[in-house]
């Protein structure tokens, strides 16, 4: 899956060019990416993060359909209203697929604590 991931976003093996050493087996996969262990070009061992393909087209439609039931259940059960979940959802969707705001948060959380 990562290969395919690479190539299809870099058109070319770029876990080659960039790592010496690159696992192919995730070591953790959740719902939007897996870990990967790696080794850089001077040794340091690194964990990669490599966001599922398509993910940013299936959480659109994830989105739609979360939002379709919510307005559904609403207006079926008015006391059921959970249509704030909707606009949680929107704000915070795209930031979560989005790594570079999730590497300048690990480096304002590493220098909190050193």
């Amino acid at each position: 899956m990562f290969r395919l991931t690479c190539r299809s976003t870099f058109s070319l093996a770029f876990h080659v060019q960039v790592f010496n050493e690159f696992d192919p087996e995730p070591i953790a996969s959740a719902s939007l990416a897996q870990v990967h262990v790696a080794r850089t070009r001077d040794g340091q061992k690194v964990a990669v993060k490599v966001q599922h393909t398509h993910m940013t087209d299936t959480a659109a439609a994830d989105q739609a359909t979360v939002e379709f039931l919510v307005n559904t259940l609403h207006w079926l059960f008015p006391s059921f209203d959970y249509r704030w979940l909707v606009a949680e959802i929107r704000e915070s969707l795209p930031k979560e697929l989005d790594f570079l705001i999730e590497a300048k948060n690990s480096m304002i959380c590493l220098e909190n604590f050193r």
